[in-house]
């Protein structure tokens, strides 16, 4: 089992140098095609508080992990969970959707004793909340018929019993004279993580209002529109397994839903895309910068007393 191990810490290290290279590659690539000249009437203004609305959505799905590693029995603290996403989950930018997830199992075994289980519970509920909320809330937002809002409210529902079966498993076929309280657990924990995950894309769709309106003021975008869009969007570059971080794909399929949608504004919701990337990006290098700098703060030695301080402290 040694060997396992190693192999595991060694992928780990592989997984990371790659995914930082990735990522630095994703930013270059965005930057480079975001062209403010093609915009009517440019307001930064709108774009600051698009990137408020970006760290706050980062925030959002920090404390949604966090209450997922709490269900699996595994609470870690708010720098942990910085620390998680932040630099163990950059792997993710490398083609093939698991490898941010291994090393963050293999980062949370090292650093926080967490086993691989609990790990792989809390990113299945990750991955299954994510999946079920960005589709429910596509259905809810662009369907205009009663059988679209019906699909995404049974969605909804399904979920939590995806929720229970993670959760209780393996003890789902055992006897079902548990605690009241604790039958209700699975329940309560489902209903927190979807909220914060309908807030999440909501917070997102906004992002795509407000990077819009700064690249064109009189560009109208509807909020329900654009949730909707981006859910679906984000689930194109996330089963996009070959391309990293769903890089591209993600804007490509935005883009198209948009001549869908709003065809008055494909262009401004194409360069509104590109624009939500790099704020996503520049939020993620800013959680980046802020964990490098308190790591290095941290591993600097302290200098030793002067024998005059010293002498004072007696």
């Amino acid at each position: 089992m040694d060997w396992i191990k190693t192999k595991r810490r060694e992928l780990f290290k592989v997984g990371m140098f790659v995914g930082v290279l990735l990522f630095i590659w994703q930013v270059i690539q965005v930057v480079q095609s975001f062209d403010v000249n093609r915009s009517q009437t440019f307001t930064p203004i709108n774009l600051i508080f698009a990137l408020i609305l970006a760290i706050v959505a980062y925030l959002i799905q920090l404390i949604a992990w966090m209450l997922m590693m709490r269900s699996v029995g595994a609470p870690i603290g708010l720098w942990a969970v910085i620390q998680g996403y932040s630099l163990s989950f950059l792997p993710r930018y490398i083609p093939g959707v698991v490898w941010g997830y291994l090393s963050r199992s293999e980062w949370l075994v090292r650093q926080h004793n967490v086993s691989y289980s609990q790990s792989t519970k809390a990113s299945i509920l990750e991955v299954g909340t994510q999946i079920s909320t960005c589709i429910s809330i596509a259905f809810l937002c662009l369907s205009n018929s009663s059988l679209g809002i019906i699909c995404g409210l049974a969605i909804f529902i399904l979920s939590g019993f995806f929720w229970y079966f993670v959760l209780r498993y393996p003890d789902l076929w055992k006897s079902s004279t548990a605690n009241a309280m604790e039958a209700r657990k699975p329940f309560v924990l489902w209903l927190q993580a979807s909220f914060l995950y309908y807030v999440f894309w909501t917070i997102h769709g906004s992002i795509i209002v407000m990077a819009g309106t700064a690249l064109d003021s009189s560009a109208y975008i509807p909020l329900k529109l654009s949730s909707g869009m981006f859910g679906l969007s984000w689930l194109a570059g996330f089963s996009a397994l070959l391309v990293p971080a769903g890089i591209g794909v993600r804007e490509a399929t935005l883009g198209w839903l948009a001549k869908q949608y709003t065809p008055s504004n494909i262009e401004v919701m194409e360069m509104a895309a590109i624009a939500s990337r790099i704020l996503i990006i520049f939020t993620e290098l800013l959680a980046l910068s802020i964990v490098f700098i308190i790591f290095v703060y941290q591993r600097k030695p302290k200098s030793p007393l002067r024998p005059s301080e010293s002498y004072d402290a007696e």
